[in-house]
This record gives C-alpha cells, structure tokens and sequence, in this order.
C-alpha cells in the first residue's frame, strides 16, 4: 500500500491536491507562519532532507512528466513525520487529507521509501 499526504487545493499542473511538503514552504516563504511553527517545520523538513532522496525533474522517452510522491507503508517514521507536518498545516487552517492506493498505472520513480506516480496528460 501507499499512502499520500495532501492538501484540499488543486494543482493544474500535476492534475493533483498540492502536497503537504510545497504548502508548508509556501506559507512559510510567505511569511504566514509564526516563529514557533516555523522552526518545527523547518526541523522536521530538515529530517526529510537527511532522510529521504528527492527525485529530480524525470524524464520519459525525451519528455518531462509531472508525478505525485507516495510513501511506502513500510516508510514508518517518515509516515510519522509527515503526520506531524499535517498537525502543523491544520493548525494554520489549511486542510489536509490522507490517500491510499494499492497499485498506480505508471511509477517514475521508486526508492525503498516512496514511488512517484506519472500523473495523467501532464507533460511540460
């Protein structure tokens, strides 16, 4: 199984809810976040980076394509941590919401702790 933290707003370009990692560095390059909030999300984003590989832009026969990013089920703590950004992102008033899938039609991308799924009619 996996799983998907999102946010309720729509992304165009992904034809997809945005993601809990871009509407929290959204609000906080906005400056629509207090200090203490902040420095949590900052913290825990910081734990994302040392502990978890950030796909770069793909590419499929010469053509780039936009995905979603997925955690494995097995991806425990970085499941927690994401957890803990959605506390963060309710608390502010953005909704957040939890998605499964058992399987996606075209993975792009796939490391021990996530995939990313090919979104439909999505290329740049």
């Amino acid at each position: 199984m996996f799983i998907r933290f999102e946010t309720k707003r729509y992304n165009q370009k992904t034809q997809s809810n945005f993601g809990i990692f871009g509407a929290i560095t959204e609000l906080m390059e906005k400056g629509q976040i207090d200090q203490v909030l902040k420095t949590d999300s900052q913290n825990i984003l910081a734990w994302f980076s040392k502990n978890l590989l950030s796909p770069r832009p793909l590419r499929l026969k010469g053509d780039e394509y936009y995905g979603t990013c997925w955690f494995r089920e097995t991806a425990t703590e970085h499941i927690k941590q994401a957890q803990e950004i959605c506390h963060i992102l309710n608390q502010l008033g953005v909704k957040t919401t939890i998605r499964t899938s058992e399987q996606f039609d075209e993975i792009i991308y796939s490391d021990k702790n996530q995939v990313v799924y090919r979104t439909q009619n999505t290329t740049w």
